[in-house]
């Protein structure tokens, strides 16, 4: 039996079931079949930096200390584009039952180039 991995692309699972257990099928029988069982192709990515418990704390400290002071003083705020990170090696797409999503983690939880900004100073 094939160990499940939900982002695997068609031709990716038709290579393995091939390899694994001699059995020969095109990519787009496996594609319709998984279709009439009702999985559907989606995902959703998660940054997968919140798992951590520094990081969550930090998310906590952020929600509700730090934006309500700078929601209250917006034209204090200076941003400082600082860098980028590219992460188009993350898979767009795995399969689900239908109604459910796929999660799965990726850095800063999006597909392509990143560029974070930080709050570098209050102003005034």
């Amino acid at each position: 039996m094939l160990k499940p991995n939900p982002t695997s692309p068609m031709p990716e699972l038709a290579a393995r079931l091939h390899a694994e257990q001699g059995v020969v099928a095109a990519w787009a029988s496996l594609s319709k079949l998984l279709c009439r069982a009702g999985f559907t192709y989606k995902k959703q990515l998660m940054a997968s930096e919140c798992a951590r418990a520094d990081v969550a704390e930090r998310r906590r400290v952020w929600v509700n200390h730090r934006q309500p002071h700078m929601r209250r003083h917006p034209g204090r705020l200076v941003f400082i584009d600082e860098t980028s990170v590219n992460t188009k090696m993350t898979r767009l797409r795995g399969r689900a039952k239908r109604g459910k999503r796929l999660k799965a983690s990726a850095p800063f939880g999006r597909w392509g180039t990143q560029t974070s900004s930080r709050v570098c100073a209050m102003t005034g």
